[in-house]
């Protein structure tokens, strides 16, 4: 049984996110605002769900944001995050914690995605990753997020094992915002970039 609260809230585990339910909601509800996913153990990622589905249940809730937390107990190098947040779903935040062992050109399309398709809708995007990240992958992260007019802040918490890694990451990140400037706050593991 799936429960949307007083809020107009709904939360739910990855695992439950199926086109059915969707056009459940779709039928069944115009009070929806929030569908917070939370993503704590990487099943078969391949999303079960449509962008038809997300959009007959965005045309019932017009107001309504996806908020996805992906944070999993353990990774694999070749995962691949983008299966999961399908074209057309109202997708308003991600927080997502990698360990070391995920892929650097899966973090690349991950923001790739972000910047072809939730250009309208994506607000608040976190990353926080145990990967050392070079500059290339950088400000591939800030070409692909130019898109995302309605961003508001870009979190990234980096992997700095070495003393002078936060100062050269933050140092890269103000240049690379001079040449691909995007509309947000951003921040360098919790400290402000300006």
């Amino acid at each position: 049984m799936v429960a949307i609260n007083l809020h107009g809230q709904l939360d739910l585990s990855y695992g439950y996110l199926e086109d059915d339910l969707l056009l459940s909601l779709a039928r069944t509800t115009t009070s929806l605002k929030v569908i917070t996913v939370r993503v704590d153990k990487p099943p078969n990622l391949e999303s079960s769900t449509t962008p038809t589905a997300w959009e007959n249940l965005t045309a019932a809730c017009p107001e309504l944001r996806v908020i996805f937390c992906i944070k999993p107990k353990s990774e694999s190098y070749f995962q691949d995050t983008t299966l999961m947040l399908t074209p057309s779903m109202p997708l308003y935040q991600v927080q997502w914690t990698s360990g070391s062992v995920i892929a650097i050109e899966n973090i690349v399309k991950f923001f790739q995605h972000m910047g072809q398709n939730f250009q309208e809708t994506l607000h608040h995007l976190d990353l926080q990753t145990d990967v050392r990240l070079d500059m290339e992958c950088i400000d591939t992260i800030f070409k692909s997020l130019q898109p995302c007019t309605n961003l508001d802040t870009l979190s990234l918490g980096l992997n700095c094992e070495m003393i002078d890694d936060e100062e050269k990451y933050t140092t890269a990140i103000k240049d690379i915002m001079t040449r691909c400037p995007i509309s947000c706050d951003v921040t360098l593991n919790g400290q402000a970039v300006k």
